[in-house]
């Protein structure tokens, strides 16, 4: 059923892992269904294709569980490869550090005499991975998590309301009517198999693999509601959601398997079924893209044809200089080798703010650039909690309380200024 997507790692990889853990659920035709319908999940697809860093977090973390609870359990190997796993995944995405907790409470589960040798062959090669990075982290920045977070969190239960109103989006699948078909001939399957009094032999569950996937959305929802009370963090939407409710929705649909254990031919049927619609509708797709001849970075090339910050920079900077923006990620996409980085509003990497460019830069051999440009967009202002008098003073042309600034571009959505190092000073 992952055939398709296997060639675009990691969301081919997620599918091939939930087929793994979804098979000692509810048997292998079930298990096929379950990753068939995971290929409508749209949280899946939506986060995948913009190539965000959960989906290779998430890959790593059921890659985890699938070493935990396959093969013997005594096997320490198993157990090491899902430390490297857990410890790749934490590295990837920080928010994903419950896992280290959930994979030494699966260890310990083992039998007795082998629990602490099990539980240091996943601690020791979890730490050896993830552990450089915080500690690069600690030595550059002074703080675990490679800078210092705007500290302006809001109340807890505004979070749980913004996670409540996100949970109908996180949880929805495209192609209703497709879905709504599936579920129908598994029912029928169901009522005809009760009716001739036949069920079949229901599976074994492997508890690993149930313990993790339960514990894996609580404490990882604990984690996220309880950062947003202390640092500013993104709107929790279907992305922050979406490593939870992957677990959630694979628990869910083998559970209905399980309970019902429908015909496995009705199961195989009904995951071709959708497995074929959507490698149809990924080749038209591929097709109609081919056919308009879009570039790879479709959305961000788009920019460049028009006025802005982005064309101009574009234009008249070299890979000599440093580039300084404003909320852009995406921008090293496509300015090739000309060095670019960037600060933001809600303080990842670090804030948009006059102190911590210039900290930057002083740390950073701010002399060895033949030019450095600082580039905003004057309309963005962000919200109350995260605003910066920086961004204003710049987006309404008042550069004079930063001697080190001079206006060199503007037009109606962007500023480009110029930034001397000579006179770069902390304010």
């Amino acid at each position: 059923c992952a055939l398709f997507d296997a060639l675009f790692p990691p969301y081919g990889l997620i599918a091939w892992l939930a087929w793994w853990i979804a098979a000692r659920f509810a048997g292998l035709a079930n298990g096929a269904l379950v990753v068939a319908a995971l290929l409508y999940f749209a949280p899946l697809r939506d986060v995948s294709r913009h190539a965000w860093s959960e989906t290779t977090a998430m890959a790593f973390a059921l890659a985890m569980v699938v070493a935990l609870a396959a093969g013997d359990r005594k096997s320490l190997w198993l157990a090491t490869f899902a430390g490297l796993c857990a410890g790749a995944a934490v590295a990837t995405r920080y928010a994903f550090a419950p896992l280290i907790l959930i994979g030494l409470i699966c260890a310990y589960t083992s039998h007795a005499k082998s629990a602490l040798a099990r539980m240091a062959a996943f601690t020791i090669p979890a730490l050896a991975v993830a552990g450089p990075v915080f500690a690069r982290n600690l030595l550059l920045t002074g703080h675990a998590g490679g800078s210092r977070w705007h500290p302006a969190g809001r109340p807890l239960l505004d979070g749980v309301g913004e996670a409540a109103r996100a949970l109908p989006s996180a949880l929805s699948f495209s192609s209703p009517w497709l879905m709504c078909g599936s579920a129908l001939l598994v029912a029928l399957s169901v009522a005809w198999r009760y009716r001739s009094g036949g069920r079949g032999r229901p599976p074994t569950v492997n508890r690993v693999a149930m313990l993790a996937l339960v514990a894996w959305p609580i404490l990882y929802l604990a984690l996220l509601l309880a950062a947003q009370t202390r640092v500013v963090v993104d709107s929790i939407d279907d992305r922050l959601l979406f490593p939870a409710a992957l677990s959630v929705v694979l628990l869910v649909l083998a559970a209905l398997l399980v309970a019902f254990r429908p015909h496995r031919v009705v199961a195989y049927s009904c995951a071709i079924l959708l497995a074929g619609h959507a490698a149809w509708s990924e080749a038209g797709n591929a097709r109609m893209i081919r056919r308009a001849g879009l570039p790879a970075v479709y959305e961000s090339s788009r920019a460049l044809a028009k006025p802005g910050a982005l064309a101009w920079l574009a234009a008249n900077a070299t890979p000599t200089d440093l580039i300084i923006a404003q909320d852009a990620l995406e921008w090293p996409l496509y300015l090739g080798p000309i060095p670019t980085i960037f600060f933001s509003f809600e303080g990842a990497p670090s804030r948009f703010e006059y102190d911590a460019i210039a900290a930057y830069l002083n740390n950073h051999e701010c002399g060895a650039y033949r030019k450095i440009f600082v580039a905003i967009d004057p309309v963005a202002t962000g919200d109350s909690r995260t605003r910066t008098w920086f961004h204003d003073d710049l987006a309404a042309g008042n550069v004079s309380p930063y001697p080190a600034l001079s206006e060199l571009a503007r037009g109606e959505n962007y500023a480009v200024f110029k930034l001397e190092c000579g006179q770069l000073k902390a304010q």
